[in-house]
């Protein structure tokens, strides 16, 4: 699977990524995923996150799938639900990764909001660096950080984060998603700070 830089002046066709409809076989993913967590070039910041320009596009499906593949692949993966990790609070005593658990393949690791339930706070009043330091810590815990991300329609959690994590992958929906939907999410992600990593066109 090819994977190559979206860049917002040059969006003029389809995502250079596309997932076809059959299902997923093992290393279905790898292409996507050696792009996407090469760190020859990288320093700082490792989490990724997934979002798209509206619902329904398959985030979870391809956030999902490329954190199992790792996992079987021997991997310490965590897949984060981004409104579960602004969710939890700062002052919360024990260390975010305690509310960790583990699914599936023995190295994957979920956190969702059944995991931070009574430690909620409202995630408009976390400053950037205290979202840093929940995402630093996680990343010192594990070797690949996967967040979900809703779309950028419905929400704010990949507006706030975008600027934390190393870099943003869009998905789009085969035959729905428009150009002109791609160039706004890369306004949208680059006017917070974020780096736009690609995009996938997602067919599932």
């Amino acid at each position: 699977m090819k994977f190559t830089y979206l860049d917002e002046e040059e969006v003029t066709e389809s995502p250079a990524s596309e997932l076809k409809a059959e299902p997923p076989q093992p290393g279905y993913f790898s292409g996507l995923i050696t792009e996407l967590f090469d760190t020859s070039q990288r320093s700082g910041p490792t989490a990724v996150m997934v979002t798209s320009p509206h619902r329904r596009a398959g985030v979870s499906f391809v956030c999902s799938n490329i954190a199992v593949e790792l996992a079987l692949q021997g991997e310490s993966v965590l897949l984060v639900d981004a409104h579960a990790l602004l969710a939890v609070r700062e002052s919360m005593p024990q260390s975010v990764t305690v509310l960790c658990r583990r699914v599936g393949p023995p190295s994957l690791w979920v956190l969702g909001m059944n995991d931070v339930l009574g430690r909620s706070a409202n995630p408009e009043r976390l400053t950037s660096s205290q979202v840093n330091a929940k995402l630093r810590e996680l990343e010192r815990a594990f070797t690949y950080v996967l967040i979900d991300a809703p779309a950028l329609s419905i929400g704010m959690d990949a507006n706030i984060l975008a600027a934390s994590v190393y870099g943003t992958l869009i998905v789009a929906r085969a035959n729905h998603t428009s150009n002109e939907e791609l160039k706004k999410a890369c306004r949208i992600l680059r006017a917070v700070g974020g780096l736009v990593l690609g995009s996938v066109s997602n067919a599932h």
